[in-house]
């Protein structure tokens, strides 16, 4: 088989046939699963992809705000839209 379809840098070393098996059973489990995004509670920024099955604690680092902390899944399940001021002289279409 070719792992022509797999992207990765050569430079780093090569890709075994093993693996790339793996890689290929791991992308056909995710298409029947549902993702969500895990973003930074800080900035809004998209950390990771978080699937179905996923539980726990997660060391993560913002790329945009350089936020670097634990974060338990369970606590960011869903994040609400910030809550912006409300500024007088805009009215909302109807």
């Amino acid at each position: 088989m070719q792992n022509d379809d797999i992207l990765y840098d050569s430079r780093y070393g090569t890709l075994s046939p093993d693996v790339a098996d793996k890689i290929r059973r791991s992308r056909e489990e995710v298409k029947q699963l549902n993702g969500r995004e895990l973003k930074c509670p800080v900035c809004g920024f998209r950390i990771e992809g978080i699937y179905g099955i996923t539980s726990g604690i997660l060391q993560v680092k913002c790329r945009k705000c350089k936020l670097e902390e634990p974060l338990n899944l369970a606590y960011f399940r869903r994040m609400k839209h910030r809550q912006f001021p409300v500024n007088p002289y805009i009215t909302r279409r109807k």
